[in-house]
């Protein structure tokens, strides 16, 4: 901790995306997209935490190991002492990112067959593509419960509308993951079942109490708490827990701050009351649930301040624009540090806390 600086910390907690960037060793920038080497330096130069990837990103199983390695490479040649945490959603069915590798079928089918194991397999087959091109952290299982027929971004992600269903099936493909190298992360908390609105496009509500949540969303999550690795937040507005509202740059109106950005539900509740010590990772803060109504820095803040370790997709570094607005948010997030609107303290527990995650991966630097 003594030999980073405050802003190396703070690109330690970011996790950026280059979402539609194509793999190319091509030192041309087409349709301005940077070049790998941009990419690299970038990489070099803030020594972030991690870096997801998407479909476009690895085209192929020896694009994608190329890729991962430079990365990986562009981050020691830094001066970081540890890997990168190479993510990807591979979920199985439609959430898929990898091109390549053997398919897997949706939670709800695996579930539907009754034979646990199938998930641990399920869990061993992802793992095995994942690691051999070097990604070590997989945004999966889905732990939602899937209880409201009419939510149209859960349905079939989820194992079951059983809570007890969801918690063993989802423990199993997690030991398979494990069994195969790769880290998991258990999604997205408290809860994403009983929404009818898409957080990718807007931004849901969900009207229970804390005890309705204890009592169904949460079990999954609750009885799988030891063995996760990360637990990735939800952007939902849940008013009966979180009372705090602030003003929507959207609609210029009140909103409830959504879990992702609220105190009360990952610090309180899921830190205090469930006693979860792992890294909290936030769902992607592109997304319109949250970016409609914050601006990127605000959300950032905002998330570190609840009890975030990493922040998922703050920016995509695809562009020369999106590389300087990494550039900014660090700046901007050291600023408030300096500022005393975020605690040093937090930003410290975070680095720790994403330390010892790293603790846990497979050494492949010599690979």
């Amino acid at each position: 901790m003594k030999t980073l600086t405050l802003r190396q910390k703070i690109a330690y907690m970011l996790m950026p995306s280059f979402r539609y960037w194509h793999y190319s060793t091509s030192e041309d920038i087409v349709d301005g997209q940077v070049s790998l080497s941009m990419l690299e330096d970038c990489v070099r130069r803030n020594l972030f935490g991690g870096l997801i990837l998407f479909e476009a990103n690895v085209p192929d199983r020896q694009s994608a190991s190329d890729l991962v390695h430079r990365l990986q490479k562009a981050n020691a040649e830094g001066g970081a002492e540890e890997q990168l945490l190479i993510a990807i959603d591979q979920e199985g069915g439609r959430v898929s990112r990898l091109p390549f590798g053997t398919p897997v079928p949706f939670c709800r089918d695996i579930a539907d067959t009754g034979d646990i194991e199938n998930a641990r397999q399920a869990g061993h087959i992802i793992a095995a593509d994942l690691s051999t091109v070097g990604i070590n952290l997989d945004f999966a299982p889905v732990m939602d419960v899937d209880s409201n027929p009419d939510n149209p971004v859960i349905g079939q992600r989820s194992y079951s509308c059983n809570p007890l269903t969801v918690a063993s099936f989802g423990r199993a493909f997690i030991e398979g993951l494990h069994e195969g190298g790769v880290l998991a992360s258990l999604k997205h908390f408290p809860g994403h079942g009983d929404t009818t609105v898409d957080s990718h496009i807007g931004l849901p509500l969900v009207d229970k109490s804390l005890q309705e949540l204890l009592g169904c969303e949460i079990i999954p999550f609750k009885r799988n708490l030891e063995i996760a690795d990360t637990i990735m937040t939800a952007h939902i507005q849940f008013p009966q827990i979180e009372k705090q509202t602030v003003v929507s740059r959207l609609t210029g109106k009140h909103i409830t701050l959504p879990a992702t950005l609220s105190k009360t539900i990952l610090t309180d509740l899921l830190r205090d009351r469930l006693g979860y010590r792992g890294v909290i990772i936030t769902d992607d803060l592109c997304m319109g649930a949250i970016a409609k109504h914050f601006a990127v820095l605000d959300s950032a803040k905002l998330a570190i301040n609840a009890g975030a370790d990493i922040l998922l997709m703050p920016v995509d570094l695809a562009t020369a624009a999106g590389v300087e607005s990494a550039e900014k948010l660090i700046d901007g997030l050291v600023y408030c540090v300096e500022k005393g609107n975020i605690d040093e303290k937090r930003v410290d527990e975070a680095v720790m806390r994403i330390h010892t995650l790293k603790g846990r991966l497979p050494d492949r630097r010599n690979r």
